[in-house]
């Protein structure tokens, strides 16, 4: 009998297993992407850009949303700044220009959101 009460309790929550599958999927995807890269071969199938703290932060912010099942807006503010940070691969994007406009009009588009966010 105490076995019994042992292996129902050890079950997974179906909300739990697809969290779980999310974020070792989540990580397989890292690490294919890591092995494509390191490989000489299929260097040139990952992007130099895509590797850096801009691209770790949006993975926490992923991993926070699907954590959270995206009720917070934690994960939306770290997804954005890591954005911020990665725009300064590209060369469309004058970084200054996105840093001195960018970050206080997010502030205010986030300050006007929690104001009026119906709860």
């Amino acid at each position: 009998m105490a076995q019994l009460h042992s292996i129902q309790n050890n079950q997974a929550t179906p909300m739990s297993r697809s969290a779980s599958i999310a974020k070792g999927a989540l990580f397989l995807i890292i690490g294919c992407a890591v092995l494509l890269h390191q490989i000489p071969e299929t260097k040139y199938l990952m992007p130099d850009w895509l590797f850096g703290v801009h691209s770790l932060l949006i993975l926490i912010g992923i991993y926070k949303g699907i954590k959270t099942n995206f009720k917070s807006i934690s994960w939306l503010v770290i997804i954005f700044i890591g954005a911020l940070l990665g725009l300064d691969h590209f060369d469309f994007a004058d970084t200054g220009t996105i840093i001195m406009y960018g970050i206080p009009l997010s502030l205010i588009g986030l300050g006007l959101f929690i104001i009026f966010n119906k709860r």
